[in-house]
């Protein structure tokens, strides 16, 4: 499951994602590298129970343009 928290005025973006299992997360991790987008904090791998959680902070610069706000 992905949370979308929405974006900061210096133009980092924030998830929260939680699933059964690491490798899930490492697969987003690496589309997001992949992506070109820079991290703003190092994500953490959390494990809780039987779920694994993250919180995904990545900075897009404003020069690049933001991707479109949905509701």
């Amino acid at each position: 499951m992905v949370g979308k928290w929405g974006r900061s005025k210096e133009g980092v973006y924030t998830y929260s994602i939680n699933t059964t299992t690491k490798d899930d997360i490492y697969t987003i991790l690496d589309q997001v590298r992949a992506e070109g987008a820079k991290f703003w904090e190092t994500p953490n791998i959390i494990k809780k129970f039987k779920t694994y959680h993250v919180l995904l902070k990545f900075y897009i610069p404003k020069e690049m343009g933001y991707p479109e706000e949905s509701n």
